[in-house]
Parts: structure tokens; sequence; C-alpha cells
């Protein structure tokens, strides 16, 4: 069968010798391996050409939502084990300098290793999924108000991937610490 040519045309190839004649030509073979596994992980080329920058700014907005997911579990997990400090200071010195507790880092660096990296293919496929959505509210844009095409992408970016983002990242980290049954900010320690 086909797998069969295949097999030989790759031995003879691997050899430096010439497929034999009628074997099939320029039949892309199965990548094995490490390669196999990263290409799990890495976009598709013909992809990207595809949806173009939309895709760009789906995946933005599902990356930073799920950053935001991510640091709203942190969050109340340093909440929860730190009940006098915030992750926005550590020390005594917590209110008076914008420091980010290394405990803290250390919460979402696990959290970012085992299930940001478990959701690395999801987040792709919604971005995939989501970027004719993107492309169809650039195109109202520039249809209605007559804007450019960078000005329509950019206010669609700074929407999703700025306001948007932001709005849904403190909300979570509030449902994220009212689900820990901890307050989002430690009380202030009198000096």
């Amino acid at each position: 069968g086909v797998r069969t040519a295949l097999r030989r045309c790759t031995a003879r190839c691997a050899e430096g010798l010439e497929p034999e004649a009628g074997a099939p030509q320029g039949v892309p073979q199965a990548e094995t391996g490490w390669r196999a596994m990263l290409s799990k992980f890495v976009p598709d080329r013909a992809l990207l050409a595809k949806h173009g920058w939309s895709i760009f700014i789906s995946y933005g907005l599902v990356s930073n939502l799920n950053s935001g997911l991510l640091g709203s579990l942190s969050w109340a997990t340093f909440r929860r084990a730190n009940p006098t400090l915030s992750p926005l200071g550590f020390g005594t010195s917590q209110w008076t300098s914008l420091s980010i507790s290394p405990k803290f880092l250390a919460i979402y660096a696990g959290y970012y290793a085992t299930v940001g990296t478990l959701l690395r293919p999801a987040r792709f496929a919604l971005a995939v999924a989501m970027a004719p959505f993107f492309t169809r509210v650039v195109k109202t844009l520039r249809e209605r108000f007559g804007l450019p095409q960078a000005t329509a992408v950019g206010a669609v970016v700074f929407v999703t991937n700025f306001v948007f983002s932001s709005i849904a990242a403190a909300a979570v980290v509030k449902l994220a610490c009212l689900t820990a049954g901890v307050t989002v900010f430690a009380a202030r320690v009198p000096a």
C-alpha cells in the first residue's frame, strides 16, 4: 500500500538513491518524537496566514484571560496562606511600596507551569474559533465609522486586550477570593 511505498521511498532517499519510478513524490512524512510534541504547541503557519491579524487579537484576549484566571487562583491561594499579607507587598512596608511578593510569584509560577501548560492547546483552539468574530468586528467598525484598518484593529485590541481583560481579571480575583473565604487585600496594619 501507500505506507509501504512511502517507507521504501524514504529508505532509498536516506541512502542517497533516487526514488523508485511511480513512488509517491512530495508526500509529507508524519512527524515523530519531540517534533510531533512541539507541533502541538506551535501554531500552523497556514492557519495564521488564513486568519491574519484577527487570530492575534483573539489569542491576546484568550491569553490575557488565562493569565487573569491563573493570577486570581494564585492571589486567592496566597491570601489564604498569608491572611495578613497582600500579594502586592510583603513585610512591614507592604503599603508603602508596590512590590510583588516573591511567594506570590512562586505560587503563580507553579500554576502557570502546571495548569497553564495544560491549557495552551485549548487557548490556541479557542483563539482560532474566535478569530472570525474579530474579523467581523473590525469590518463593522471600518464600514460604519469609515475607520482605516489600522485604527479599527487598534481600537479592538485596546478594548478587548486591555479594557475587557483588566475588568475580567479584577472580577475573577474578587470571585476567587470570595470562594476561598478571604478578602482581596489585607487589612491595613497600624504603624
